[in-house]
C-alpha cells in the first residue's frame, strides 16, 4: 500500500489524531499555567511581609445605625398602600401586597 493511497483512505483519522495531540498539549499547558498562577497567588497572601491587612473601615458597625434589632424591631408594620387610579401615572401596582 503506498502512502499516497493511506493518505487518502485515512486523512479524515490523521487529522483527529494532529487535532487530538494539540489538544491534550494545550491542557497539560494550561494545567500547568494554572497551577503556576495559583502558586504564586497563595505564595502572595501567606508570606506577606506587611502582616496583613491595615484597612480601616470608615464606618462604625458597632453603632446603632447598624444595630439589628432596632432595624428589625417587632413595631414595624407594612403600610397599607392605596390602588392608584390614574391611567397616565408611571407607577404601577402590580407590586402592591394588598
Amino acid at each position: 500500500m503506498s502512502l499516497g493511497k493511506f493518505s487518502k483512505n485515512h486523512y479524515e483519522k490523521i487529522i483527529l489524531v494532529f487535532l487530538l495531540i494539540i489538544f491534550a498539549i494545550l491542557l497539560v499547558w494550561q494545567v500547568s499555567v494554572t497551577q503556576e498562577a495559583q502558586n504564586k497567588r497563595v505564595d502572595k497572601i501567606v508570606n506577606r511581609k506587611d502582616g496583613g491587612s491595615n484597612y480601616r473601615s470608615p464606618y462604625d458597625f458597632n453603632s446603632a445605625e447598624f444595630d439589628l434589632n432596632a432595624i428589625f424591631s417587632k413595631d414595624l408594620a407594612w403600610q397599607r398602600h392605596e390602588k392608584s387610579d390614574s391611567l397616565d401615572s408611571l407607577r404601577t401596582d402590580l407590586l402592591v401586597g394588598y
